[in-house]
């Protein structure tokens, strides 16, 4: 288990203290966004989704949104998803909210995808204020490269 980094652990403080969930939603989606659009191939997203936001100065911005599931897990799974056309979703249990954002890569660009968790869950703990519209931003543009 990583320790966390205690300017990191202030920063999160001072996010939360002063409200600026959206500002730091805003931020953090604009990144992601960023990087995902030079993603060509399925592997290319699962290795952002497990690497973004682990390191300063992106720890600042966002947090870890790596999947729980092992890597050759989830790739076996998108593999198959990505032949369907999914248009309606279901997630349960959205966790870091890795696995959410690779659905929506491999989903329809026009699909619904819905992704609860439970508030003080044992893996993913409810939603954090923050974690609302970041989430909502995963959703693709209609002509992004799915």
């Amino acid at each position: 288990m990583e320790i966390p980094n205690p300017i990191v652990v202030t920063a999160n403080f001072f996010f939360d203290k002063l409200g600026l969930y959206n500002f730091r939603a805003r931020i953090a989606s604009s990144v992601l966004s960023k990087k995902a659009g030079k993603c060509r191939q399925l592997q290319q997203y699962v290795n952002l989704c497990y690497d973004i936001f682990r390191h300063i100065p992106l720890q600042l911005m966002g947090r870890p949104i790596a999947p729980l599931q092992l890597r050759p897990e989830i790739q076996a799974l998108l593999s198959m998803l990505s032949e369907k056309s999914i248009r309606v979703m279901l997630e349960i249990g959205t966790a870091n909210g890795g696995t959410l954002f690779l659905f929506t890569r491999v989903a329809d660009s026009n699909a619904r995808i819905i992704s609860l968790d439970l508030p003080h869950g044992k893996f993913g703990g409810g939603y954090e204020n923050f974690k609302i519209p970041f989430f909502t931003n995963f959703a693709r543009k209609i002509n992004e490269y799915s």
